[in-house]
């Protein structure tokens, strides 16, 4: 990527989320709430691909700030969220998945959500990412 390209990517993705949160968090804590980041599962590790650098390289950097930010907030829960390959502008209309039920997922992912998820990535489908 160019150095523009750089600086836009990680700037919306990854700076944009670590200005948020030290903003929002207190009033989500103080309501013993739960503040979801979107990150995307291109951001596994386990799942590197030689396509969409930057893209993957901003999302595993939030992923770090949502492991990172959870500890600083014990009485409210920060997650990382994948929509899915949802039917956007971005995804394209080949995408699998409409926005409907990309949100209708997330929105179900946490009301269930456990103790054992805060800081952690995961799918718009309430499954745990690993790696």
């Amino acid at each position: 990527p160019t150095q523009e390209q750089f600086d836009r990517v990680m700037h919306t993705n990854v700076l944009g989320a670590m200005q948020v949160l030290p903003q929002v968090m207190p009033g989500v804590e103080a309501a013993g709430g739960t503040m979801v980041c979107i990150s995307s599962e291109m951001s596994r590790l386990s799942l590197a691909d030689a396509d969409a650098w930057l893209y993957r390289v901003s999302k595993a950097a939030v992923n770090m700030v949502v492991a990172s930010a959870q500890p600083q907030w014990p009485g409210a829960t920060v997650i990382a969220m994948d929509p899915g390959w949802v039917q956007t502008e971005m995804g394209g209309a080949a995408a699998p998945i409409t926005v409907e039920t990309s949100v209708q997922g997330m929105l179900d992912t946490v009301d269930q959500l456990t103790l054992e998820d805060r800081g952690g990535l995961l799918r718009y489908n309430g499954e745990r990412c690993k790696g």
